[in-house]
């Protein structure tokens, strides 16, 4: 007599697993259509090239042709960039200068793509990327874990809004994923130096290696440090003989430019609490709008001390957790941090998704699906109050980017729970 009860479950459960991704084929699919929409907008509506399409993309070639055309001392130098720049700039928007805050390491690759037509180049850029990112998170999941990554999971990283921005600026981000990834895959493979020297490669942003330096420090990963050490040491080596010391003065001034609010650097559209703050305190007052985000950052420092509390074997399952937590909260503390470097923590939340389900689904559909569909809101309301006199941008800025910084949260918030219900702590 039991035995058809449970027959009839499992048909239940099978029936709604088949609807759950029945909705997410039309949700996933939704996505491709919304980014889709955005390109093409862009491109044969509005008819503008390195306004917002491509802009990133626009501020690497110039810098490359400056390398190629003068050497890399100048690439830093606004006003030979302006002279690349402004003739690529639509003219019908306010023109602004993109500086490249980067060792000029990171422009080597670049100036290929500045032998050839600039909008060629971003589409190549574009297409190389898409191509890079399937090929690297297929080989990190296989090697990683024994599997192939599935397809859904694959799908989903690659329509999250974090991924179509960095296509969609031509942005660089897919460098700190990869390295993240080759990080985390030489940590449990209980390889700590060779997991420092991957580290390294995120001096490209060196905003994003705070908290994971405090954390090294902290948990004394002596060896990760060591490769660390080395690999940042190569690279800020190399630039130093490729600009010397004239060269790291002006892109000193660059970076002290971007926390200092840069007109390029949006801050107000960023996914950090510092966005909360500005964004607020243009309706509320600077006292209410940084003492939230103060609380706010101060919540989130609070979370990534509790993560890293007692010490964590880099080769234990409990390591790609608080990786992602600590990726999670620096996203949302550091002082530059724009939606597009979300792809930063695409490996570990790749992992923890495949990896005998660690991390829920729902929690996984929130960061994919949640910000996307703010965003679509945003636009909308943005058309409806058009003209309308209204002044709200700062509240649309919040809600838009506020999103990303509300999922990043979650992936935080998730791996404090999963700590807190682990046995050891």
């Amino acid at each position: 007599m039991k035995e058809p009860t449970v027959t009839n479950t499992s048909a239940t459960v099978s029936s709604k697993a088949n609807v759950q991704f029945k909705w997410q084929n039309i949700a996933l699919l939704t996505l491709v259509i919304f980014y889709l929409t955005q390109f093409s907008l862009d491109l044969f509506v509005w008819k503008i090239m390195f306004g917002n399409l491509g802009g990133d993309y626009s501020a690497y070639w110039s810098a490359a042709k400056i390398a190629n055309e003068s050497g890399y001392v100048d690439i830093y130098e606004l006003d030979k960039l302006e002279e690349i720049q402004r003739p690529l700039s639509p003219p019908e928007l306010p023109f602004g200068i993109r500086p490249v805050a980067y060792l000029p390491v990171f422009i080597l690759p670049f100036q290929f793509f500045a032998l050839i037509d600039p909008y060629v180049g971003y589409w190549i850029w574009t297409l190389l990327n898409v191509i890079i990112s399937i090929y690297y998170l297929r080989f990190f999941i296989q090697r990683i874990t024994g599997q192939p990554i599935e397809n859904r999971l694959l799908f989903m990283l690659l329509l999250s809004l974090p991924f179509f921005t960095n296509l969609f600026f031509g942005q660089i981000n897919i460098w700190l994923m990869i390295c993240i990834g080759e990080h985390l895959r030489a940590a449990l493979a209980g390889k700590p130096f060779q997991a420092g020297l991957w580290l390294g490669g995120l001096i490209i942003k060196p905003h994003y290696l705070i908290v994971i330096g405090f954390v090294l420090l902290f948990q004394r990963y002596i060896k990760i440090l060591a490769g660390f050490t080395v690999s940042s040491a190569l690279i800020t080596g190399l630039s130093f003989l490729m600009i010397g010391i004239d060269g790291f003065k002006a892109l000193l001034e660059l970076w002290f430019g971007y926390a200092n609010s840069l007109p390029t650097a949006d801050p107000f559209i960023m996914m950090n609490w510092r966005m909360v703050g500005i964004n607020l305190a243009l309706h509320f007052g600077s006292f209410a709008g940084w003492f939230i985000a103060i609380i706010g950052m101060a919540i989130t420092l609070a979370m990534v001390v509790y993560l890293w509390r007692k010490r964590i074997a880099i080769e234990s399952s409990l390591y790609p957790i608080a990786l992602m937590g600590t990726i999670a909260a620096t996203m949302s503390l550091t002082w530059h941090s724009h939606i597009f470097s979300g792809v930063i923590v695409l490996a570990p939340l790749a992992y923890l998704a495949q990896k005998d389900q660690q991390l829920p689904e729902k929690t996984l559909f929130n960061w994919v699906f949640i910000p996307p569909i703010i965003q679509f809101v945003v636009i909308f309301l943005a058309i409806l109050i058009r003209g309308s006199g209204w002044h709200a941008g700062p509240m649309l800025n919040l809600l838009n980017s506020g999103s990303q910084l509300w999922a990043n949260m979650v992936l935080l918030y998730w791996t404090v729970t999963k700590f807190r219900t682990n046995s050891i702590f």
